[in-house]
């Protein structure tokens, strides 16, 4: 039996998700023609991927508005509960997040480990966040790791101070507690920013808080 350069495994993964494939390659006209073939375009793959949450992570906006026109589930949830709207955020794909936000995607879903605005504020893409926030996105809920997006935002090892300044100027609870750590801590832990230290200072950060 022949077997493709890749191997057994990666050959086999494009046999049975050759619209996953397409989408992860970028390839539109591919896309375009197995959709028209009669490819499902909400497949599900081994962890219950869909072409959109895949088309959203890699940022190509034209494959997204495609998938979108032909029916893709908005708000589809990934095994770990993720939406495409979660994976633009971490992809950082501004244009991919206002087709979903248009297209009737959650932006506050539920059951999630991080929310599109933990993503973004974890990344400092400050412009996604202003997007979010404007949707209504809940700037103090808590994920299951960091606690809130500013949370996020402050563990960076080089967080942004643009994207902290946006969250505590909308907001953001300055002193917001997870495992008896407010971001003040987070910044101590993890990048020691003076300029995010002096940030979270002046929106009235405790500096005497005990992490215990």
């Amino acid at each position: 039996m022949a077997v493709s350069p890749a191997g057994d495994e990666a050959y086999t993964r494009v046999q049975l998700f050759p619209l996953h494939n397409a989408v992860a390659s970028k390839n539109f006209k591919h896309v375009r023609d197995l959709v028209d073939d009669g490819h499902d375009i909400n497949e599900q793959h081994y962890d219950r991927v869909t072409p959109l949450h895949m088309a959203c992570l890699t940022g190509d906006q034209h494959i997204t508005r495609f998938l979108l026109e032909h029916g893709a589930w908005v708000n589809a949830q990934s095994i770990d509960n993720s939406t495409p709207l979660c994976d633009a955020c971490a992809g950082g794909s501004v244009d991919c997040v206002k087709l979903l936000l248009t297209s009737g995607a959650l932006v506050n879903p539920p059951l999630l480990p991080a929310t599109p605005l933990h993503e973004a504020a974890l990344r400092g893409y400050t412009d996604i966040v202003a997007l979010l926030v404007t949707a209504g996105a809940d700037l103090n809920v808590n994920d299951l790791h960091y606690g809130t997006p500013l949370h996020a935002a402050c563990s960076m090892q080089a967080p942004s101070a643009d994207c902290i300044k946006f969250l505590l100027r909308a907001g953001a609870s300055v002193n917001a507690i997870k495992n008896h750590k407010t971001p003040l801590h987070y910044i101590a832990m993890y990048s020691k920013s003076v300029e995010a230290t002096q940030l979270l200072l002046a929106y009235g950060a405790n500096a005497y808080m005990q992490d215990r």
